[in-house]
């Protein structure tokens, strides 16, 4: 139950509820037209961790989106490199509060 971002089922319900997650905003993937985009949420492109030109990226293919040589890109190493920032800042504030402890990854394609 700690781990639920908060919301107004959570918070209303139980008022000893505490979020104890470190929740990240995730990248968007959508297809209009043929063409797929993926859209880089507000919270990670207004960052100073974040060091990339754009805040959409389009591809014309899913193969494209999924390939492998795409570990290697400008967006990877960027995203990586927002990820350990914010994971850094969270870990030197929450001395008192303990470690984090677990990484949960949800990825939702519909």
């Amino acid at each position: 139950m700690n781990v639920a971002e908060p919301s107004i089922f959570n918070e209303g319900q139980h008022p000893w509820f505490e979020c104890k997650a470190l929740l990240l905003d995730l990248p968007n993937l959508g297809c209009s037209k043929g063409t797929y985009t993926i859209t880089l949420p507000a919270t990670m492109t207004q960052s100073s961790f974040f060091k990339y030109n754009s805040n959409t990226i389009t591809f014309q293919s899913m193969e494209d989106i999924f390939s492998i040589e795409r570990d290697q890109s400008q967006l990877a190493i960027a995203y990586t490199d927002f990820i350990n920032e914010v994971l850094d800042t969270a870990n030197s504030e929450s001395a008192q509060k303990g470690l984090i402890g677990a990484l949960m990854v949800e990825p939702i394609l519909l």
